[in-house]
């Protein structure tokens, strides 16, 4: 996990992160083969297809699905042919993997098979689980122009909050696709008090989200950072780095530094990568004379 995460992280700074996507390809973990695979191609990383043609073999139903994603990135001919098995597999992960791959593609043609995965059910799957999945396919198919799909995922954001999971997913996925409609929905979530009020971790979520959309966002919401930066639950504050890392300025670049000495290794990871993007942002150097 720490190792996907820090691959994740390293997009900010392709120079560190080539090297680490061509390790990453041979890694004994099959997360950490389907991230890099996904990663490095989404990053452009040139020279990864040759890396990546041996895992279309690959045991792992995701990371075979990655490596087609990966290929067509690289304007590799590749048979997206496997994917139909997979968007109906029993397996939700490796159906919600399939059908991110799919969503990605960009090819409306497979829409009615992103409906089968929708209509085929997973027996064995915890309710938790399905709804992911539900999630996920719904994304794919707003990637793919079914604007209609946004419903349910707005749905999700005010889930039960003892169903975080989908909540944060939803959280996710409006961030991701810079879904502007959902901006009231996000900061009822941050903002609602008294019986209303939703746990720190979705709160940091939704402001995450909201910095996606609309970045640069709320000064507020930097504020809340802070404070999560100090919760007891290192899942709070790996969030509370990702929020501070869309804010300059020296109180969260103090955090920051405290969360990178953080005890544990995916908060550090985190902290690193809102670090790597502050710096990103921060105004080159005049050149020397």
């Amino acid at each position: 996990m720490v190792r996907a995460i820090a691959l994740e992280a390293m997009q900010a700074d392709p120079t560190i992160l080539e090297p680490a996507v061509r390790r990453g390809l041979g890694d004994a973990n099959p997360g950490v083969r389907f991230s890099a695979a996904v990663i490095g191609s989404k990053a452009g990383l040139p020279g990864l297809a040759p890396l990546v043609e041996p895992l279309l073999l690959d045991p792992n139903e995701s990371v075979r699905a990655a490596a087609i994603l990966a290929l067509h990135r690289a304007g590799r001919k590749v048979d997206p042919t496997p994917l139909a098995s997979m968007v109906v597999s029993p397996s939700p992960e490796v159906r919600g993997n399939a059908v991110m791959v799919l969503g990605d593609l960009g090819n409306r043609t497979a829409m009615p098979l992103l409906k089968q995965g929708f209509e085929t059910p997973l027996p064995k799957a915890v309710p938790a689980a399905v709804r992911v999945v539900d999630l996920q396919i719904a994304e794919a198919m707003v990637k793919l122009g079914d604007l209609s799909q946004l419903e349910p995922i707005h749905a999700a954001l005010f889930s039960r909050s003892d169903q975080g999971e989908c909540i944060g997913l939803a959280c996710q996925i409006v961030g991701g696709l810079k879904d502007r409609s959902s901006l009231p929905m996000l900061q009822r979530l941050i903002d609602a008090g008294g019986e209303d009020m939703r746990p720190m971790e979705i709160r940091v979520v939704a402001a995450v989200a909201c910095m996606q959309i609309m970045n640069p966002g709320p000064e507020g919401l930097g504020a809340l950072g802070l404070q999560a930066a100090r919760d007891a639950r290192p899942t709070v504050r790996s969030v509370a780095a990702r929020l501070l890392g869309y804010f300059d300025g020296p109180e969260p670049s103090a955090a920051l530094s405290q969360l990178l000495r953080d005890r544990e290794p995916a908060v550090q990871v985190a902290a690193a990568a809102a670090i790597l993007q502050q710096a990103a942002r921060a105004p080159a150097e005049p050149a020397q004379r």
